[in-house]
């Protein structure tokens, strides 16, 4: 029974991935002209939220291998939207740090995705949003479980 339930959760997770990307990414790529990936999204985000910090850590909090935290900075930082910094007191260690291109992009990005969410959760009622809100809390609760 619980092995029935566990497949079936595994199974309906599958879609969510594809969906999030529809709905909350891709108005924002449309949009701002820039193709980020979700995991070049994510990095931005944590970068500005955590400022300068070394591909390890990075590789860390995006819970991806180093070689693709790697290729995510090379990327940004052939946008522009990332720069590599040596710390004057440890020349061993590079650390990623988000540009001011990089945090106003992020900040149209965040706008965009905030108005097309606000259009679409309109068309829910009151109860939907009540049962989506719901939702999303108990989920976001039990995903910190599973870490």
């Amino acid at each position: 029974m619980k092995k029935d339930k566990i497949d079936l959760l595994i199974e309906e997770s599958m879609f969510l991935a594809p969906d999030f990307k529809n709905i909350f990414m891709s108005p924002a790529n449309n949009i701002c002209g820039y193709k980020l990936t979700p995991q070049q999204h994510f990095c931005l985000m944590i970068l500005h939220n955590v400022g300068p910090i070394s591909m390890s850590e990075l590789s860390i909090n995006l819970r991806i291998p180093n070689q693709q935290v790697t290729r995510i900075i090379d990327c940004l930082v052939d946008s522009g939207l990332v720069e590599r910094i040596i710390p004057a007191n440890n020349r061993r260690i590079i650390l990623a740090q988000i540009t001011d291109k990089g945090i106003d992009l992020l900040i149209h990005y965040k706008k965009v995705i905030h108005s097309n969410l606000i259009e679409r959760f309109a068309k829910l009622t009151d109860e939907e949003l009540d049962s989506c809100l719901y939702h999303i809390q108990k989920a976001n609760e039990i995903f910190k479980k599973l870490k």
